[in-house]
């Protein structure tokens, strides 16, 4: 017994379920061997019926997908921004420390108050932001105006040669970068430091005045 069907075209194409253009409608119902009681196509269709509406919702899915992974790139990216923002990312004692064992001690430095100033020390506040953490490395850095901060070995090996005595004046002629004066200012009573570069004479006159030594009984620039 031959079935009838009466299909309504404008149901059959918003059907979720369904999700068939009409062409795929017809192969549907040939396939199943049902035959076509009445197929009414309506003269306008909706463009997101025509358009397919199953490919429309792939590439909605592919979107919320795209967003979902640049959502949590973003979040990953924050999370590393703050992480080195913190400081976490280079560890400057650590890298003082091994200086002071691989490029002083190791090299045969062995004035107990030269090594305890450069222990004191900060060198990377003496450098370029950009170049702090090479603030440590075994050589000099460029510190602006062709002038460079010295190798820690050479500062060490320097201010252990001079023999120098807590109640010591010391004199030093060239400022530079004012890493130097803060370390003969650790050891001796008072550090008198010229420096013939105005610009990296202010650099350092303000340098060392926020880290304590400048104006005081420790050093002065002049």
């Amino acid at each position: 017994m031959k079935k009838s069907i009466l299909v309504n075209a404008e149901k059959a194409f918003l059907n979720a379920d369904l999700r068939q253009s009409n062409a795929d409608t017809r192969r549907l119902f040939r396939r199943e061997n049902l035959p076509f009681a009445s197929l009414r196509i309506p003269r306008r269709v909706p463009r997101a019926v025509e358009g397919r509406p199953f490919a429309c919702n792939l590439r909605e899915s592919a979107l919320k997908d795209i967003f979902s992974m640049v959502t949590i790139l973003v979040f990953i990216i924050s999370i590393v921004f703050f992480w080195v923002s913190e400081g976490i990312a280079f560890d400057y004692s650590k890298a003082r420390d091994k200086m002071i064992k691989e490029q002083i001690i190791s090299r045969g430095v062995k004035d107990a108050k030269v090594i305890s100033a450069m222990e004191d020390v900060k060198r990377h506040l003496f450098v370029p932001s950009r170049l702090t953490e090479r603030a440590y490395d075994d050589g000099p850095l460029p510190i602006g105006y062709s002038q460079t901060i010295s190798q820690p070995y050479i500062v060490a090996f320097m201010s252990e040669a001079l023999n120098l005595e807590p109640d010591d004046i010391v004199l030093e002629i060239g400022t530079g970068s004012g890493y130097q004066a803060a370390i003969l200012a650790e050891i001796v009573k008072k550090v008198y430091t010229i420096e013939i570069l105005e610009p990296l004479a202010g650099q350092s006159r303000d340098r060392l005045k926020d880290l304590g030594y400048e104006g005081g009984q420790r050093s002065m620039i002049g």
